[in-house]
């Protein structure tokens, strides 16, 4: 979504960027209607409607795009759409009367869906009506305008600021890192469950499918949330200790959790019921501590680092199958072919390690400070890491640093970045350090938007599986679900 004034740059031609946006990929559009508008016989609304029509036209009738929204009492216009359909038939949302929550509620909603989100389609209308949430309670969603900050043309010396192009080219297939440029991102609907804990949001994990979203809290407590809605799904799952890490199985079945303690757990998501515990040697004090759990990509191995060493773990007998010693991480990540394994640690390095033979077989240095989060870009070309106050990309074959970002979020260097995530196409990066979040490109280095709403430090980001939502947990008990 953009704004024709904050979205345009001086000089440009406005009309032919506007035509431009609606016709070039434009992921929704929300035509916006009043009784004022309508009484209007000449409107630059009407060229743009008509663009819109004429894009809907070529799309299949069963595909929503256009998203008619009423600010007040009026009718929507009985335009021709194509296929026996008139704009009027489209069904709206109604941003007035005496439920106007449940309107944008449902508009966001409808704005997931198209995205790629996952909704309650095959609910009756009246129950969706009925169920649709009010303002923000703790199992509840509020829909608020915080907006995701572009920088300026200055400091990106890009002049074309529209939406993210859907079939933008993997950046880093050109090992110079000079391939196309990911434009700005623009203004998002931030969706926001407040106190989504009892205490500070210290992991967030999206499901395979995109539906489910889980959460660990410092309140030792584990939470799945209907990502469609915002909505808590079941009980919360006690983990008896302060959960720092939360992964998801391949297939979505398992839920694991690494915490406060020495053990693992492991929870079935359709039941909330755990099904195991995997249990490491005992630990004295932060010698004790589960900091990561990740799986492999076929979902049999599971990886946890805690201590002073890394431990592989079969999951389905439940058994310890390797050690990895020596090293202090504080975050692990499989690649995509599940050969390797990376692993953050408080000396400052990341190590690669052979999971068949357990060997170290690379270690990477550079940061001056623990290194808190590693993640593999989807094709296990290139990893990334953050730590100190920079995140750095590394050639895995080779263990060259390729690339360090400087995070700088309104004028204020980050003192430390707690998680990257790649997006699933490895074009974007996302990181947090403080109250904001930044987004990257991939290919260029350069903060491609700031996204701001949280009031405390973040702890934990994910891109959803299809890449257009970005969740976001927080010191502040919120979770956040950004359009990006």
């Amino acid at each position: 979504m953009w704004r024709d004034t904050a979205d345009l740059w001086p000089g440009q031609d406005w009309s032919a960027e506007i035509r431009r946006a609606i016709t070039d990929n434009a992921l929704v559009f929300i035509a916006c209607f009043s009784c004022a508008s309508l009484a209007r016989s000449k409107t630059y609304q009407n060229e743009e409607l008509t663009l819109a029509i004429e894009q809907m036209r070529l799309r299949r009738p069963d595909e929503p795009w256009l998203i008619p929204v009423r600010f007040d009492d009026c009718e929507i216009p009985d335009r021709d759409i194509g296929g026996g359909r008139t704009l009027a038939s489209i069904q709206r949302a109604d941003l007035f009367g005496d439920r106007p929550d449940n309107g944008a509620a449902r508009l966001v909603e409808a704005v997931l869906q198209v995205l790629g989100g996952h909704s309650d389609a095959e609910a009756p209308e009246g129950d969706r009506e009925r169920d649709a949430p009010g303002p923000a309670t703790t199992d509840g969603w509020r829909v608020t305008t915080d907006d995701v900050n572009v920088p300026s043309k200055a400091s990106t010396d890009i002049a074309d600021p529209r939406a993210f192009p859907a079939n933008a080219a993997h950046a880093h297939e050109k090992r110079s890192l000079s391939g196309t440029s990911v434009t700005p991102l623009q203004p998002a609907f931030a969706v926001t469950i407040s106190d989504a804990h009892a205490k500070a949001v210290n992991s967030v994990a999206f499901s395979p499918d995109g539906a489910l979203l889980a959460s660990g809290g410092q309140d030792t407590k584990i939470r799945l949330w209907d990502v469609a809605t915002g909505r808590g799904i079941g009980k919360k799952i006690g983990q008896l200790a302060i959960v720092h890490s939360v992964a998801f199985s391949p297939d979505g079945a398992t839920l694991a959790s690494g915490g406060r303690n020495s053990a693992i757990r492991l929870f079935d998501v359709g039941t909330g019921r755990r099904t195991r515990t995997l249990a490491v040697r005992p630990g004295t004090g932060r010698l004790a501590y589960i900091w990561a759990v990740a799986f492999s990509p076929d979902g049999t191995t599971l990886a946890s680092a805690g201590g002073r060493s890394i431990r592989l773990w079969d999951v389905k007998a439940g058994r310890l199958t390797a050690t990895f010693s020596g090293h202090a991480a504080s975050s692990v990540a499989f690649s995509s072919t599940g050969t390797l394994l990376a692993s953050g640690g408080q000396d400052k390095t990341i190590r690669i390690w052979d999971v068949e033979t357990g060997r170290n077989i690379a270690t990477f240095t550079g940061h001056t400070a623990a290194v808190r989060s590693v993640t593999f870009s989807p094709d296990g070309a290139i990893l990334a890491s953050g730590g100190d106050s920079t995140i750095r990309i590394w050639e895995v074959g080779t263990g060259r640093n390729i690339l360090t970002l400087i995070g700088a979020a309104s004028n204020r260097l980050f003192h430390s970045v707690n998680s990257v995530s790649f997006s699933p196409d490895g074009t974007r990066l996302a990181s947090c350090g403080n109250e904001n979040v930044l987004i990257w490109d991939v290919g260029t280095g350069r903060n491609i938007a700031t996204l701001t709403g949280h009031t405390a430090e973040v702890q934990s980001v994910a891109f959803s599986p299809k890449g257009s939502l970005l969740a976001s947990g927080s010191l502040d008990k919120a979770i956040r679900l950004w359009i990006v």
